[in-house]
């Protein structure tokens, strides 16, 4: 009995085995064969990737994406990393048509609300990008932006300065440093976000607060009651 059953079994596997085999080459042949018409391994990585990367630069937008290089090819881990810029033109300009929300406002409620949404703006599109365009200008445009901002409460008198009772809320440059601040004070605690350039020339938010900037001032500017501080 097992003389008669025992050679047909290994004549079975190895049918199954030489069926796998095929399907095997098959599927490795065509993965070879899009390879080759797709310019090869490393191209189609590099496609891969490069398509992946024009999606997250379209999610993010061309206004804040700007340019994001990898640090220097040199091996050395002490290499300077290219920072990301901004066109500082187009963000004054921008500015100014939104601070005249803020000039137009017909309340003290409504004007703080714009203003402090403004700056948490202004924050979040400039932390972490260089001081000017150029790298070469250094702060070069990053003070002729504190100067617009200047000129414009100077055109128009207007201090951003703000009070409930014991508490204010003022958003100003200090002194004639490069640091711009919106300080909140309940009379008793300060809290305080600053902007300013760091040694390499790039923006970095500085903050005293465990919140967001949204979840300090959003519920307190909301709940209204605001005047403008004399």
């Amino acid at each position: 009995m097992n003389g008669s059953t025992y050679p047909k079994k290994i004549f079975r596997q190895r049918g199954q085995g030489l069926v796998e085999y095929a399907l095997l080459f098959g599927f490795v042949g065509a993965i070879a064969l899009f390879i080759f018409t797709s310019g090869g391994f490393g191209n189609s990585i590099k496609n891969a990737f490069g398509a992946a990367n024009d999606n997250v630069a379209a999610a993010i937008g061309d206004d804040y994406a700007g340019e994001i290089p990898d640090y220097e090819a040199t091996g050395d881990d002490t290499a300077s990393p290219s920072f990301k810029t901004l066109n500082w033109q187009e963000i004054i300009s921008g500015v100014r048509g939104m601070y005249n929300t803020v000039l137009n406002s017909d309340t003290p409620d409504k004007a703080l609300v714009s203003e402090t949404n403004l700056f948490g703006q202004i924050f979040a599109m400039v932390d972490g990008h260089l001081a000017s365009t150029n790298p070469a200008d250094g702060l070069k445009d990053w003070q002729a932006f504190l100067a617009n901002m200047e000129a414009m409460r100077a055109e128009n008198n207007f201090s951003s300065s703000y009070s409930r009772g014991e508490e204010s809320i003022a958003l100003s440059r200090l002194g004639t440093s490069n640091t711009m601040q919106i300080r909140y004070t309940d009379g008793k605690a300060v809290a305080y976000w600053r902007m300013s350039p760091d040694s390499n020339n790039v923006m970095q938010v500085e903050t005293n607060s465990n919140k967001s900037y949204q979840q300090f001032f959003g519920p307190m500017v909301a709940s209204g009651g605001w005047s403008y501080a004399k």
